[in-house]
């Protein structure tokens, strides 16, 4: 389970996600721990707006076993909706988990993984950092994701490359969308700042049309 968190403060809560959700956030958080399920909670890093969180957050791991996610910001969030702030890259991340978590230790990152995982010292659970803006682990990131129109995109930076909904209603059989999608894929650039270059529009859409 995937559980978006970007704070864990009720008042930032609701500032961020301009949603008074923070007490049923957290019921899920103990539900699916509960219920003993594998439990991942993602948390966007906003420069300016929960930086006081990373650690907190981080911590969550030390007596639950979940896997704590630090993800860059992406340009994603719509029109006008990010600070004058710079990102914070993953780098600088991983300096202020260290400045007070001292004994992290990282974990060999495996084929496809887009997180980079570090175990701390007596915790139950992992940490990772997802490098979504620097786009460091695109070399070999083998994933693809299809919005809620039916647009296939090999890169969360392309602006699509596939209309699967055209496909599927014009009577297309499973043996054809197969193999448009096997072409598709093949047209996957060698990383996220190349297929953002390949756009036909320039980045203004937020993260929740493309899934996310």
């Amino acid at each position: 389970i995937n559980l978006s968190l970007d704070t864990l403060d009720k008042a930032r809560f609701e500032k961020i996600t301009r949603r008074d959700f923070y007490d049923q956030a957290m019921a899920t958080y103990k539900a699916v721990l509960a219920a003993d399920m594998k439990l991942n909670v993602n948390m966007v890093v906003m420069a300016g707006q929960n930086e006081e969180d990373i650690v907190p957050m981080a911590q969550l791991s030390q007596f639950d076993p979940v896997n704590i996610r630090f993800i860059e910001e992406m340009p994603f969030n719509g029109v006008g909706q990010r600070t004058d702030q710079p990102p914070l890259n993953h780098t600088m991340i991983l300096e202020k988990l260290k400045q007070h978590l001292p004994k992290i230790t990282p974990i060999e990152k495996p084929q496809g993984s887009t997180a980079q995982e570090y175990q701390i010292e007596g915790f139950k659970g992992k940490i990772g950092i997802i490098a979504a803006w620097s786009r460091t682990f695109c070399s070999d990131c083998n994933r693809i994701r299809v919005t809620a129109t039916g647009q296939m995109k090999n890169c969360l930076y392309d602006s699509g490359i596939l209309n699967l909904k055209k496909l599927l209603s014009n009577g297309s059989s499973d043996e054809m969308i197969q193999e448009a999608i096997k072409k598709a894929y093949q047209l996957k650039l060698k990383d996220g700042f190349a297929s953002e270059k390949h756009r036909t529009t320039s980045i203004t859409e937020s993260m929740s049309t493309i899934g996310g």
